[in-house]
């Protein structure tokens, strides 16, 4: 066969190319069961191409439809790329442009992302240092957070609480290091006992030893359920979001040391999608607001405990919000 010049190869893809620009762009096929967003939308969000992304946790494909609900109710052009793994996988789909577009919280944000140290014991603040470097260092927007903080805390029942006089952290710390207390704090089993994050952050913020003997482990099912009835477990250490807090009579101790860093959920955006649409931080306003700690920890019952699927739960709390209509 008579070879093909390579000019003439060049020709034939450059006249090829032009045809293919001479076909006009389809415009995106709304989904047939899309809500509908129920305030203004800004006209740049309308049929823009955005990738949603998420963590694995059931918390984070509940953030993550309800994102791609929103931007889809909004009209935008969404492809979800959901239960992409953990944090650093999610993230640097991100920052290689897989995704512009997914849930991170604060902590993580300064601490695991970021890799600072020092955390402001203030949320706000704490969200405006992550805000601002992220931006600059990364190009990564950071949407005002939702009020909730899915960080951890130590909880007790009110009888223990008004039986030892233990109201903060900086009272269960003392008594914590005083041996004739006797005091004991449970943590759960799945966890390191002094994790940095939890029990080893309390006593570097209250300046004490804590004891591996003064730690109980116990099964993360039955947690709370000892914390409430005071003996085994007068006090423990829970994150935020566990379903049992939900009807338990047990209280967070006040957080006086700033020990536990605050994990705010922020939804994150590459810098080059947001230009084109800076209205997304509008859109997500009210949506951010309205999850505070227990609606978002009832959302995620429903998907732990009665096996709901995260995007039915998410469509049907935008609606009752009524921020979008079916």
């Amino acid at each position: 066969m008579r070879p093909v010049p390579v000019v003439g190869m060049l020709l034939v893809a450059g006249l090829l190319a032009g045809c293919a620009s001479d076909v006009p762009e389809s415009e995106p096929t709304r989904p047939a069961d899309a809500l509908t967003w129920t305030t203004e939308v800004d006209e740049e969000i309308d049929g823009l191409p955005i990738a949603v992304g998420s963590q694995s946790r059931p918390v984070d494909l509940l953030l993550g439809w309800i994102a791609t609900e929103t931007l889809v109710a909004a009209g935008a052009d969404v492809t979800d790329d959901l239960n992409l793994g953990d944090t650093q996988t999610t993230r640097d789909a991100q920052l290689a442009g897989l995704i512009d577009l997914y849930w991170e919280t604060t902590g993580t944000g300064w601490l695991a992302l970021l890799r600072e140290i020092g955390p402001s014991a203030d949320p706000d603040q704490l969200y405006e240092d992550v805000r601002d470097e992220d931006l600059e260092e990364n190009g990564i927007v950071w949407l005002p957070p939702a009020p909730a903080d899915t960080g951890v805390g130590i909880v007790a029942s009110p009888g223990v609480i008004e039986d030892r006089g233990i109201v903060d952290l900086s009272a269960l710390a003392a008594a914590l290091e005083d041996p004739d207390e006797g005091l004991v704090v449970c943590v759960s089993a799945v966890d390191q006992p002094l994790d940095s994050s939890g029990l080893s952050a309390l006593a570097d913020a209250a300046d004490v030893r804590i004891r591996p003997r003064l730690v109980n482990p116990v099964s993360p099912s039955e947690i709370v359920e000892l914390t409430e009835e005071g003996t085994f477990c007068p006090f423990a250490l829970v994150d935020r979001l566990n379903v049992g807090l939900a009807d338990a009579d047990v209280t967070f101790l006040n957080d006086d040391l700033g020990a536990f860093v605050a994990e705010q959920p922020s939804v994150t955006i590459r810098e080059d999608t947001y230009d084109r649409a800076s209205g997304l931080d509008v859109l997500f306003a009210p949506v951010a607001a309205a999850l505070d700690i227990d609606t978002l920890r009832d959302l995620v019952a429903r998907i732990i405990e009665d096996d709901e699927d995260p995007r039915t739960v998410a469509r049907e709390w935008l609606v009752e919000e009524g921020l979008a209509e079916d």
